[in-house]
């Protein structure tokens, strides 16, 4: 567990593709610049959730199919290999927020039979990554004790780090469970209904081959006009994603103790040797070498 700091220089687009610690990694970052940017990471997932939460500037947050316009105080909970990125909007020097990573593990180890940790990454209306309407106010305090703990060498301060975080997921939890009851519609989010029908197709045929003109003839529009606006939401042509999705899933058979061939099949894969060549390139090992890496 850790916790690390921007210098005052333009920001990089760094993406975290494993966890440091065997709980949750921690991080706040306060950037400062002397002109104003736009910060534009590029379009990714993890394996493994993350929690951001914006302390100060304007963002809009692409999560798969939707947008949120965050403000200071505000939270998304995304959950692990759902797409996402952000961009700031507010022209100002300064962008302070806080994330952080941890495995779905972490969450059913400190739940209880009464208290499930997990509920906040349900699947709601098909999406699993949620928006949360939270304030400064409500925020800050956790997240100063977290900062506090975090930094500390002193005897305890790592049960108080953890016990702290764990509030800190309570909270959430309460708020998320307060916010389904209260069935309140949000305002500052906005979705592609072209992109979403898309999406939801494709999430529901992975075990399919499932091509861009299928996509297109189902909403009665154009190849290319399906095209340009899912690469215009999401960063990527149809085609790449839905090859993204199904090596997602491919990985996730295999981690569930799928043989390579039934994760092939499960997949919708009808090439093998494709499937293989398609794996390694997106995560940098042969589906062997995985298994070997996760036995």
């Amino acid at each position: 567990m850790r916790k690390r700091s921007d210098p005052p220089t333009k920001p990089v687009a760094t993406i975290q593709d494993h966890l440091h610690s065997k709980d949750f990694d921690f991080y706040y970052k306060d950037s400062c610049f002397e002109t104003p940017i736009t910060f534009l990471p590029e379009y990714h997932y993890h394996d493994f959730h993350e929690i951001y939460c914006l302390l100060d500037g304007e963002v809009d947050y692409y999560v798969e199919d939707r947008v949120y316009h965050m403000q200071p105080g505000n939270i998304l909970l995304i959950h692990h290999h759902d797409i996402h990125h952000m961009m700031l909007t507010l022209p100002s020097a300064r962008y302070e927020r806080v994330f952080c990573y941890f495995d779905e593990s972490y969450l059913h180890r400190y739940s209880s039979a009464k208290t499930d940790l997990t509920l906040c990454f349900s699947r709601i209306n098909n999406r699993q990554s949620h928006f949360l309407p939270t304030s400064l106010t409500e925020v800050r305090p956790f997240i100063q004790d977290l900062q506090k703990h975090s930094a500390s060498e002193e005897y305890g301060s790592d049960l108080r780090y953890t016990q702290c975080f764990n509030e800190f997921l309570l909270f959430l939890n309460q708020r998320f469970l307060a916010l389904q009851k209260e069935n309140t519609p949000l305002t500052n989010s906005k979705e592609n209904h072209v992109v979403r029908h898309a999406i939801h197709y494709i999430q529901d045929h992975l075990s399919e081959p499932v091509k861009v003109e299928t996509l297109a003839k189902a909403q009665f529009i154009s190849r290319e006009h399906l095209t340009r606006e899912f690469k215009r939401h999401t960063g990527f042509s149809p085609h790449a994603y839905i090859q993204k999705r199904k090596l997602l899933y491919a990985k996730e058979r295999l981690l569930e103790g799928a043989t390579i061939t039934i994760a092939c099949n499960d997949a919708g894969f009808t090439n093998y040797s494709h499937f293989i060549k398609a794996f390694k390139k997106e995560f940098e090992l042969t589906p062997r070498q995985f298994q070997q890496q996760n036995l």
